[in-house]
């Protein structure tokens, strides 16, 4: 039963990737999807030049600039933009920190 089900599974999603490829393709999409990667990266990088010389708020930047943003570290969900910063601040008050 484990091997058919895993089986289902393993097809399932060689079924998902060949048709999600699939469609990309066929739609042009694919060049976006490189652009967003590279776009995705160089946030990520920005906000990890940032963060390696404690600054903060421009650490931020790079995060959804919104009430509705939900930051989750351990068992804390911290919700809105601004509440994050601030949480960032406090916990990590200077470079040092």
């Amino acid at each position: 039963m484990l091997r058919s089900t895993l089986a289902a599974f393993s097809l399932l999603g060689l079924t998902a990737c060949t048709t999600t490829t699939s469609f990309l393709n066929s739609n042009g999409a694919a060049a976006r999807f490189a652009e967003d990667e590279v776009e995705i990266r160089a946030v990520l990088s920005d906000q990890a030049d940032s963060w390696n010389r404690g600054d903060i708020n421009s650490f931020m930047e790079g995060y959804w600039r919104s009430a509705d943003l939900r930051f989750g570290s351990g068992n804390t969900v911290v919700k809105g933009w601004q509440s994050t910063l601030m949480r960032y601040q406090t916990r990590y008050p200077d470079g040092a920190a």
